[in-house]
C-alpha cells in the first residue's frame, strides 16, 4: 500500500510536459523551467500546444527551438515574449531549420526575429509585432520548396515585418514597421496589407548586384508607406494592386 501511495505521488511530481494530452505534448513557463529553463528545445515529432504565456527574460536566448522535423507548435493564443531586445542582439521567439514545421495561432513579440525558420513550414495566424523582425524564412541549403504564410500580422517591428523566399504569402498584414512591410524573394503575395510603413510596403528582391526577385504581386493594399511598391526587374506585378496614388 505504502510503494503504491509513493509511486502516486513520484508520478504527480513529474513536469507537465512528460504527459500529451489526445497525444499534444503541453507548454507553459512551469515546463519549461523544469525541463532546464529556456530555450525549450522540441527533439521529437508531434503536436506540440502552449497552456500559458512564455516570458523569456535574457536577450541571447530563443523561446522555442524546434530540432525535428514534421513538428506542429500551436501557440493555442497565447504569447511568447521576450525581453525587449530588438536590435543588434541574439534571440528568437520560434527559431527552426528543420522540414515539415507548423507553427500557428499566438503572439511572438519583445525578440532581435520573432519567427526564424530556415526548413519548410507552414505559419499560420501569428502575430509578429514589435520585435527587430517579424517574421523570416528562407529556405537553407538547396532546398526548392519553401513556405505558406497565411493569415500572419507582422506590425511595428523595428525592422522588416516579413523577409521571405520562396514563400506563398495571402491574407496578411506588414503595419508601421520601421524598414519594409514584405521583403520577398521568388515568392507569390496575394491579398495581403503593408501601411504606414518607413521604406516599401512590398520590396520584390533587388536589382544590385543582379536582379534578384522571381515574385508575383497581385491585388494587395498598400498605402502611405515611403515607397508602396517595388518590384526588381525578374518579379512581376499584376497591375491590380492598390497604392496610395492609385493602382499598381
Amino acid at each position: 500500500m505504502r510503494r503504491a501511495f509513493y509511486g502516486l505521488l513520484a508520478a504527480a511530481l513529474l513536469p507537465a510536459c512528460a504527459f500529451a494530452v489526445d497525444g499534444v505534448v503541453v507548454i507553459n513557463q512551469s515546463t519549461v523551467t523544469a525541463a532546464g529553463g529556456f530555450p525549450y528545445m522540441i527533439t521529437q515529432p508531434g503536436s506540440y500546444k502552449l497552456s500559458g504565456n512564455l516570458i523569456v527574460t535574457l536577450a541571447s536566448k530563443d523561446g522555442i527551438d524546434i530540432n525535428s522535423d514534421n513538428v506542429t507548435l500551436d501557440l493555442n493564443g497565447f504569447t511568447i515574449a521576450g525581453p525587449d531586445s530588438r536590435v543588434w542582439s541574439f534571440g528568437n521567439g520560434i527559431a527552426s531549420a528543420n522540414q515539415n514545421i507548423t507553427v500557428k495561432n499566438g503572439v511572438v513579440t519583445s525578440f532581435p526575429v520573432g519567427v526564424f525558420l530556415t526548413g519548410t513550414a507552414t505559419i499560420t495566424d501569428i502575430q509578429a509585432g514589435g520585435n527587430g523582425e517579424g517574421i523570416v524564412a528562407f529556405p537553407n541549403g538547396g532546398q526548392t520548396s519553401g513556405f505558406i504564410i497565411a493569415r500572419c500580422a507582422a506590425n511595428g517591428n523595428a525592422g522588416i515585418g516579413f523577409e521571405l523566399h520562396n514563400a506563398t504569402i495571402s491574407d496578411s498584414i506588414a503595419n508601421a514597421n520601421h524598414a519594409s512591410g514584405f521583403f520577398v524573394v521568388r515568392s507569390s503575395l496575394i491579398h495581403n496589407v503593408a501601411n504606414n510603413n518607413t521604406r516599401y510596403g512590398i520590396i520584390t528582391g533587388d536589382n544590385n548586384p543582379s536582379p534578384v526577385g522571381g515574385s508575383l504581386i497581385g491585388n494587395n493594399t498598400m498605402l502611405d508607406n515611403g515607397t508602396d511598391l517595388y518590384v526588381a526587374t525578374s518579379s512581376r506585378s499584376q497591375g491590380n494592386n492598390l497604392c496610395t496614388a492609385g493602382s499598381c
